[in-house]
């Protein structure tokens, strides 16, 4: 598919949201964008690759993509209900010739509940300055899979001291290109809400994923029936039909994830403080690998004529529960600890298509012959992150510095001796224009360390962006 047929498709969409409502015409967003990445050694750089949906291979030196997103919104004349589709297509060539629909969904909305089904990415928080998205799981690293949804529309309120709930009921479908074929996702996520931002807000959630069901190239058609579902949903131990670590444990690869979140306004800032914690058994969920966890701390700059709004992050992950080394033999012996974040015997890790679900600070993967994720070889990281974003001359110059350094142990299994470390750093400048909806912008990154291969090396490029809304 050529620029000329991404760009007719967009077009198609757009004449077709408008003509469906000749008498109010609906709002709609279309916009193509185009970049040109270059990378050093045969090797993009990590913030051109990282959380990208999976469209930019790591291993390449040249890439140019076509990007075309469309969005229409309909709402009833009250506004007490809307409709939201949303197309975005990919096209690439380069060292990878690709083209895909990465997202393509429809929702429906009410004042309290929202139901939707298709291709779709999580929202982004912390206006992207996050290395993960602000968490361990839900971001934009992996390309999307199919999941239908329902859930609430925002938080709402309950009785009146400054009280709500919101949550989330989602199953997903992975299809190929994973080592577990055809694989299902069980998400769901329940968060309360205290206070307001004016005095001091605090929000706690749990978030909760589950794979099962699929088939695996070694264990053949795994446990699929109603009764398994309920046991993934509930993280019970598995059935007869389950493989006996699934019976001594729980059912499928059960993981997620506990959200503290602090809000306060101030006459020019509202500061954000948040601690979420990890968790792939009940040991985790009970704190037991309390020291792992991403601590964050966000500033918000009401009126800044530069800065908008500054991120710093740490992140640890090296306790995860325990070594579980017995003391008088100096054997390993299983009871809580190696929790092993994201590994998993049956699905082997938690990936779509090659890149990790979540975080991209969990690498390098290991692959088969086939090309095929089997596994995180470094899950034990401790790691420091700062973003900052803002605008200048009036407002129209959009720029963005990031840079991430970690120091990374391998797993419990696979122990870097001596630990490996590793810095990511990129900066971004767009230049929205007055006068017509185009931009154009360009980018740098380089990387240093002995990650991936335990020798120090350097790797940079420069990536070229220019686009318009139509």
């Amino acid at each position: 598919m050529t620029r000329i047929s991404i760009t007719f498709i967009a077009l198609l969409f757009s004449a077709f949201s408008r003509q469906s409502s000749a008498q109010t015409p609906p709002p709609t967003d279309v916009s193509i964008d185009f970049k040109s990445f270059y990378g050093l050694h045969d090797k993009m750089p990590f913030y051109f690759w990282a959380n990208r949906m999976g469209q930019i291979p790591q291993m390449a030196s040249t890439q140019f993509t076509t990007q075309a997103v469309a969005t229409g919104r309909w709402y009833s004349t009250d506004q007490r209900y809307g409709f939201t589709s949303g197309l975005r297509v990919f096209h690439s060539t380069g060292n990878m010739d690709v083209t895909r629909f990465v997202e393509a969904y429809a929702r429906f909305s009410s004042k309290y509940l929202v139901a939707g089904a298709g291709l779709y990415a999580d929202s982004i928080q912390l206006d992207g300055l996050s290395v993960s998205n602000g968490n361990f799981i839900s971001g934009q690293n992996a390309p999307p899979y199919f999941r239908i949804q329902l859930g609430t529309n925002g938080f709402i309120p309950v009785g009146k001291r400054n009280f709500s709930i919101a949550g989330l009921w989602e199953e997903g479908y992975m299809g190929s290109g994973n080592y577990a074929r055809n694989t299902l996702v069980h998400h769901k996520n329940l968060f309360f809400r205290w206070g307001t931002v004016e005095k001091l807000q605090f929000t706690f959630g749990i978030d909760h994923y589950a794979q099962w069901s699929g088939k695996s190239p070694t264990q053949g058609e795994l446990p699929s029936k109603p009764m398994d579902y309920i046991r993934t949903v509930f993280s019970l131990p598995g059935g007869t039909r389950a493989n006996a670590s699934d019976q001594q444990n729980v059912q499928g690869n059960q993981l997620g994830q506990h959200y503290f979140i602090f809000r306060k306004s101030f006459e020019k800032t509202t500061l954000e403080a948040r601690v979420v914690h990890p968790f792939e058994d009940f040991s985790g969920m009970v704190f037991v690998n309390f020291p792992d966890n991403l601590y964050g701390i966000s500033v918000y700059f009401h009126k800044s004529k530069l800065i908008d709004r500054i991120v710093f992050e740490g992140y640890y992950t090296k306790h995860q529960s325990g070594n579980d080394i017995d003391k008088k033999t100096g054997q390993y012996r299983h009871h809580n600890g190696r929790d092993n974040y994201f590994n998993h015997g049956t699905y082997q890790s938690f990936t779509n298509k090659g890149f990790m679900i979540g975080s991209p600070l969990f690498y390098p993967l290991m692959l088969n012959s086939d090309g095929v994720v089997t596994g995180i070889e470094n899950n034990r990281i401790w790691a420091v992150h700062s973003g900052l974003t803002g605008k200048w001359i009036k407002r129209r110059l959009e720029w963005k510095l990031m840079a991430t350094w970690s120091n990374n142990s391998g797993t419990y299994s696979n122990i870097y001796k001596p630990t490996r470390h590793q810095l990511h750093s990129f900066a971004e400048a767009r230049y929205n224009f007055s006068k017509f909806p185009l931009w154009i912008g360009a980018g740098v990154a380089y990387d240093n360390g002995n990650l991936t291969s335990g020798i120090d090396q350097n790797t940079g490029g420069i990536m070229f962006t220019a686009g318009f809304k139509l």
